[in-house]
């Protein structure tokens, strides 16, 4: 999960850094494409606004030129009107001509003026008069123009140079008068040319003295960048010459052009006078560069703001749509690094990939939950009866002993094991075994669920009842908040009763029971350890009062288990101790009272303990592996007294106590056999005695190895018969020879007549299969007499002989010598 983590957390980096670009992009670049639109629009809109005032002015200037001009045409025509010139040109004397043309000329201009010289030409083109200035250089210049004039009878103006100087030379033709009649001539007749020369620069000059106290300030430039007139500063011309702005007559078209000179921005214009261009300067507004500055600031800063204003909008906009649920998604990622999954709902709607990220996520959530809870279910949960194990046992009760101390309640631990379980499963199999388990956790929940709802929760709930597994044939049940020892009871009875049936497996049936132990809260225990080891000592003190029973731990059961368990760990070497040891108890005939054999009795003398009763650690050791070497300890020495006996001479029968766990693990036939071949005996005298409560436990391996037994010719008893409720068809299974009825019937025979009955019906049973018949417990004389009118075989009780050393037994035998007779 971690490296889960630590990649969505890459991917929200990555993401975080692609957005911002993205973001940067997104709002740079149509910000920058908007600003320079409004820029170029804004910027475009005011030249336009300059350009059109700017026009008005060259407007104005040209409109001033051309008026100037006019005037001059206007002059030369009221010139060409004058008689005298008429006169001069018709051959009269030119002198009063020349006269009034100067007075004329003067009268025109001031001292300065733009009028230079005025001539005049006849029709044929050669000068006739002169005043002014005179230009003679001019007259091949002039007279080339006449030449023009005379084939087009056309007005015309051209612009010569002269001197480094620039002169304007207008020409038009002079008519015959209408009003007059000349010899000859045609009133439209042209009589002759009259010719203007004037400065141009002083015509400038008089146009911009026009705007010395208001207007545009003009420069006026020929085509070779030389200024010509100008209302400007002589910085500011110097400036402008020094640009050579000849280049625009070769290079431009453009009717206006911005240049900057001498920190004054001017827009230039080229236009026309007479024949040549004329490129003239206007000053611009010093606020055109200023509002350009101005503008530029403007939009920059409202760029700016339109950035920040985007970029904060997107910046929210994407957090919402991407950071946020990107940290959302590090939430829930961080939840799986803590394990603590928590489902939620998927979006509805896949908008993009986070929905879909988001989606997997809840997925892989709802999967990882699952596999947990499956998990957890498989960690506390027992696989083989689906109740809960060991592990949910422990959490469950250390959870309830916590609540229980703080809320001041109690609760009750019932500790369940099984009745004759190990035999079952040794002989039969684990398969089998585990079916067996499944059927008993199945008839201990069901039965509880009915007693529970039988009670009707006025002594106890059904979700307050909890019943486990806590491994092999150990169960247990807790009972919360249960009221009064009725409600244990029921439940202990009920637990009892499921064992009423038995249980089919198969083609096998058993019969089983449990034993219960009872340890309540806080009374008998304040932990789990101690609560499990009271209800697991009441446990054992109901399997020692007989099985299928109850009890509630008492502190002297203390005294009990520790015995017990001082019992339990003294098997692994009381062999090696030599603490075992034999007692026989000799076996008779009815009629005769002979001693025929004897049944050999293991007995053991502890050293701490003392002498203990077979009755207290014979079921401990079957419970343990050590009843295969104490098993084969006292047949072996079964087999060294026969073996002896009949070295001396001496027939003796012995029987053997053998338990089902000795038959059902490990190769006791084998072994038997071994003992035979060390010591040859007849086989018929060895008798192996089973228990009948043993007999429904016996598997198939047992109950082959019981078969080979048979076989090679030893004796099969049951013992303590009439006790384990076997059946005959059971007992049919067995290759079986003797019975031995069980002392409890024979102790009952002079005061109840059941017992006589049952003790007849086991006689004629055991005839009737042709069984030879022991009565064990014979402990009065007055029973042997009973059994002497019976048809019983052999007795076997106090009343004939004591269990006694081996020693002892020998020593009560007969002399061999009287045995021959």
């Amino acid at each position: 999960m971690s490296q889960l983590s630590q990649f969505v957390s890459k991917a929200k980096t990555s993401l975080s850094i692609r957005v911002s670009v993205g973001l940067v992009a997104l709002c740079c670049l149509p910000v920058l494409l908007i600003s320079y639109l409004s820029y170029d629009y804004i910027w475009g809109r005011h030249l336009q606004t300059v350009e059109s005032e700017l026009n008005s002015h060259v407007q104005l200037v040209q409109t001033d030129v051309l008026n100037q001009i006019s005037r001059v045409w206007l002059n030369l025509e009221h010139i060409a009107t004058n008689p005298a010139l008429h006169q001069a040109l018709e051959g009269d004397s030119t002198g009063s001509i020349k006269q009034r043309l100067a007075s004329h000329l003067t009268q025109l201009g001031p001292k300065d003026s733009s009028y230079l010289q005025i001539r005049g030409f006849d029709q044929n083109a050669k000068p006739v008069f002169s005043v002014g200035d005179v230009l003679d250089n001019f007259y091949q210049q002039q007279f080339a123009q006449i030449q023009s004039m005379q084939n087009d009878f056309g007005r015309s103006a051209f612009i010569i140079e002269h001197q480094q100087h620039s002169l304007a030379v207008f020409s038009m033709p002079v008519k015959a008068e209408s009003n007059r009649l000349y010899l000859g001539t045609n009133p439209n007749q042209i009589i002759g040319f009259l010719q203007l020369t004037i400065n141009p620069d002083v015509f400038y000059r008089l146009i911009l003295d026009r705007y010395v106290n208001q207007g545009p300030q003009v420069l006026f430039t020929d085509e070779s960048g030389l200024v010509r007139a100008s209302n400007l500063s002589d910085k500011t011309i110097s400036a402008i010459e020094n640009q050579q702005l000849s280049f625009i007559f070769k290079h431009t078209d453009s009717s206006l052009i911005q240049m900057t000179f001498n920190q004054q921005s001017y827009g230039l214009v080229l236009s026309h006078f007479i024949n040549r261009q004329l490129l003239m300067a206007f000053t611009l507004p010093d606020q055109l560069t200023n509002y350009r500055a101005e503008l530029v600031r403007s939009i920059v800063l409202y760029a700016v703001f339109v950035l920040i204003f985007i970029f904060a909008s997107c910046y929210i906009l994407i957090r919402n749509q991407y950071q946020v649920r990107m940290q959302s998604l590090l939430r829930l990622v961080a939840l799986f690094d803590r394990q603590e999954l928590v489902l939620s709902s998927p979006p509805k709607r896949i908008r993009d990939e986070m929905d879909e990220l988001k989606t997997d996520l809840l997925g892989l959530a709802e999967k990882l939950l699952y596999r947990r809870q499956r998990l957890r279910s498989l960690a506390f949960t027992d696989t083989l009866t689906q109740l809960t194990n060991r592990s949910g046992f422990i959490r469950d009760i250390n959870s309830l002993i916590t609540n229980s101390e703080q809320q001041n309640r109690n609760f009750c631990l019932l500790f369940i094991d099984l009745d004759g379980f190990k035999y079952i499963n040794d002989s039969f199999g684990h398969d089998t075994g585990d079916q067996v388990l499944k059927v008993v956790a199945e008839n201990f929940d069901r039965e509880l669920q009915q007693v529970v709802a039988r009670l009707n929760s006025k002594y106890i709930q059904l979700e307050q009842t909890h019943l486990y597994r806590l491994g092999g044939d150990e169960f247990t049940i807790v009972l919360e908040q249960y009221h009064g020892k009725d409600a244990i009871i029921s439940v202990c009875d009920a637990m009892l009763q499921s064992f009423d049936q038995r249980i089919n497996i198969a083609e096998h049936s058993f019969k089983l029971s449990c034993s219960i132990g009872i340890a309540n809260y806080p009374e008998h225990g304040k932990s789990r350890e101690q609560l499990l080891q009271h209800a697991d000592i009441a446990m054992y003190v109901a399997k020692d009062a007989g099985r299928n029973n109850y009890m509630v731990f008492d502190h002297l059961m203390l005294e009990q288990e520790q015995r017990r368990n001082l019992i339990r760990d003294s098997f692994s070497h009381a062999l090696a101790k030599q603490e075992l040891e034999c007692n026989l108890q000799g076996l008779y005939r009815t009629q005769s009272l002979d001693v025929i054999g004897f049944e050999i009795l293991m007995r053991w003398k502890h050293t701490a303990l003392g002498y203990i009763s077979p009755m207290e650690f014979i079921p401990l050791l079957e419970e343990t592996e050590h009843i295969h070497l104490w098993g084969q300890w006292i047949t072996r020495r079964a087999f060294e007294i026969v073996y002896r006996l009949n070295q001396e001479g001496r027939e003796m029968n012995v029987s053997i106590n053998v338990a089902i766990a000795q038959l059902s693990q490990g190769d006791f036939v084998n072994f038997v056999f071994e003992l035979q071949r060390q010591m040859p005996i007849p086989s018929e005298l060895i008798c192996f005695e089973i228990t009948e409560s043993t007999v429904t436990d016996c598997g198939p391996k047992a109950l082959a190895q019981i078969h080979q037994l048979r076989d090679l010719g030893y004796h099969i008893a049951i013992d303590d018969f009439g006790t384990g409720l076997s059946s005959l068809a059971r007992l049919q299974q067995l290759p079986i020879s003797i019975l031995k009825i069980d002392r409890s019937f024979i102790q009952g025979l002079n005061q109840d007549r059941t017992s006589a009955a049952i003790v007849q019906t086991t006689l004629a049973l055991a005839k009737s299969m042709k069984l030879q018949v022991i009565a064990e417990g014979v402990e009065e004389m007055e029973h042997v007499e009973w059994f002497k009118q019976t048809q019983c075989e052999y007795l076997q009780g106090y009343a004939l002989q004591k269990p006694c050393t081996e020693h002892a037994f020998i020593a009560s035998l007969p002399p061999l010598n009287s045995l021959e007779h």
